[in-house]
């Protein structure tokens, strides 16, 4: 891991996340697959409409059919996707769990486990959420209980905690601060991808075993299974 955040630190921003630049990752068998092959498996909206399913780990995985773009992410979910890459990591986007019961914003395979990653707003952000739909605490149940039924780890991605590391990332650099989420220096790309690997690693309970799958990880989509 600390080689992989050398190889970080040394590039100069997110910025070359959005060209389709080839990433290998492991399969069981020991093939290499390109990310931009994974991905367009994982998001068959890409080639024609509808969902289909797709193996993943001997298992059935349905995706995401709609909104499954990166625009469609909240804005500290799309810089979280782009670390995510950076970190060698091949995350779905909107991921569908339950027959569309529920969807997770970002979803990996780490160590076997699937793993939600989902954004926690900050405080006044919530209860805006919280006024604006009487049912939100009914379908925030339905969705925790979806996805546990479907053996589905949530990593809440602090959106507070985020925005606070990108600060004093910029306050370390002494570069001005801008409002596009690929504006990012080495050192905020440096302290995102550490708390990033410590979220993840206390999601899937096995801390300091996750550096490797991190090198090889891939991206999950909920099954209806």
């Amino acid at each position: 891991m600390q080689a992989l955040c050398r190889n970080v630190v040394q590039r100069s921003g997110l910025s070359r996340a959005h060209l389709p630049v080839p990433r290998l990752f492991a399969t069981q068998g020991g093939d290499q697959t390109s990310a931009a092959e994974t991905r367009s498996a994982w998001n068959p909206n890409q080639q024609q409409q509808g969902a289909e399913s797709c193996s993943q780990q001997d298992q059935q995985q349905l995706c995401a059919d709609e909104n499954s773009s990166i625009d469609s992410l909240p804005l500290t979910m799309r810089q979280v996707y782009r670390c995510l890459l950076e970190m060698n990591q091949a995350p779905g986007i909107n991921c569908v769990v339950g027959d569309g019961l529920a969807t997770v914003q970002l979803g990996l395979l780490v160590n076997n486990k699937k793993v939600a990653l989902e954004l926690e707003p900050a405080e006044e952000e919530a209860m805006f959420q919280q006024r604006r739909s009487g049912n939100s605490y009914v379908q925030s149940r339905v969705k925790e209980a979806t996805l546990k039924a479907h053996d589905w780890k949530v990593a809440k991605v602090s959106e507070q905690r985020w925005k606070l590391l990108t600060d004093l990332g910029f306050s370390a650099s002494g570069l001005p601060r801008g409002d596009d989420e690929r504006d990012t220096t080495p050192v905020v790309i440096h302290a995102h991808v550490h708390y990033l690997k410590d979220l993840i690693d206390q999601t899937v309970g096995k801390d300091g075993q996750a550096s490797h799958q991190h090198e090889h990880g891939s991206g999950c989509c909920g099954g209806s299974h």
